[in-house]
């Protein structure tokens, strides 16, 4: 036990790896314009609406409940449906240009303010479910194809690499990138549909219940998901295929959990954070694009740090795993 306490080495600190990802983003400045060109389109280019499309559905599911639901479960609906209805009228589909799990970060993707410093903006329209479908489809792996290239970036700028060769990217990184996209949405998919019946029957009965078991399912939810955290990370740092890269990050959790938790949590609490400042300014304010610029360098800064944190965590386990096996040898 002496011998293989004395083998092993401090883990790698939480700290070194978020000073480390501010310190590259900060060195390599230019990391951020990915983010700031995607949230300046979103916000000064122009919109694709849905509302004419999504209009009809909403309106005549809306009777269906009126007609089928009783005067609390209908009161509850009506709730959801003009939300529904703002949603398809302020909703810019062009925010699916940005994806996940691999994509640029945006702050103002899935914004439903119609304003803009320019006055007006130009208005397009989505008339048809196949049209929706096939712009969709292109837009999400426009947003893959974007998000491989400045995930990239980030994962070679914060190993130490620079220059312009730091942008270049494979064919087989967007393979996998779309592979992990859909493996990613098929666990999502099987985790979040039996939890959402449950939660539609319960509100049937008890909306307070459904309230709590919507709570319960989200955790689950967390439970299951947090583990593949840097399911991406693997894809860029270390060329391992998808399904490996979402296994070695569960392994990497696994034995980091204490670290990856807190990490995560500042993660959130930054973002989320500033981004109270950043959307502070009004729509039609020159000042929003400064707000633009904080996050493009939070959300870098942190990202960086996610593939600092990895590639020490990685090497420390590697390493002492194997001392460890060599001591017992």
């Amino acid at each position: 036990m002496e011998t293989q306490t004395k083998l092993l080495n401090p883990p790698p600190r939480l700290t070194t790896a978020i000073v480390g990802g501010f310190n590259a983003v900060a060195s390599h400045v230019y990391l951020i314009l990915p983010p700031i060109l995607l949230d300046v389109f979103l916000w000064l280019g122009p919109r694709l609406s849905l509302e004419r499309l999504l209009s009809p559905m909403i309106n005549e599911m809306s009777a269906t409940l009126q007609q089928l639901g009783s005067a609390d479960v209908t009161q509850l609906m009506n709730s959801t449906i003009d939300l529904w209805k703002q949603f398809a009228s302020q909703f810019n589909f062009f925010s699916l240009l940005r994806t996940l799990p691999v994509g640029i970060p945006s702050l103002l993707a899935g914004s439903v303010e119609q304003a803009s410093p320019l006055g007006g903006f130009t208005l397009l329209e989505v008339n048809s479910t196949a049209g929706m479908m096939l712009i969709g489809l292109l837009m999400a792996v426009a947003g893959m194809l974007l998000g491989c290239v400045y995930f990239t970036a980030v994962s070679s700028t914060s190993g130490g690499q620079d220059g312009l060769s730091s942008w270049k990217f494979s064919s087989w990184q967007v393979g996998q990138t779309i592979l992990l996209t859909l493996l990613s949405i098929a666990l999502l998919l099987t985790l979040a549909l039996p939890g959402m019946f449950i939660v539609s029957m319960l509100t049937l009965v008890n909306p307070t219940l459904a309230t709590t078991a919507l709570f319960l399912v989200g955790l689950a939810a967390m439970w299951f998901l947090i583990p593949l955290v840097f399911s991406p990370h693997g894809i860029f740092t270390r060329q391992q295929n998808a399904v490996t890269s979402m296994l070695s990050s569960v392994r990497l959790v696994r034995y980091f959990m204490p670290n990856v938790s807190l990490f995560i949590l500042f993660a959130i609490l930054v973002i989320q954070g500033f981004n109270r400042l950043w959307l502070a300014p009004p729509a039609n304010s020159w000042l929003t694009l400064v707000g633009i610029a904080g996050h493009a360098f939070i959300t870098t800064s942190v990202l960086a740090a996610s593939f600092v944190f990895y590639r020490s965590a990685n090497a420390w386990l590697e390493e002492n795993l194997t001392r460890i096996a060599q001591a017992r040898v």
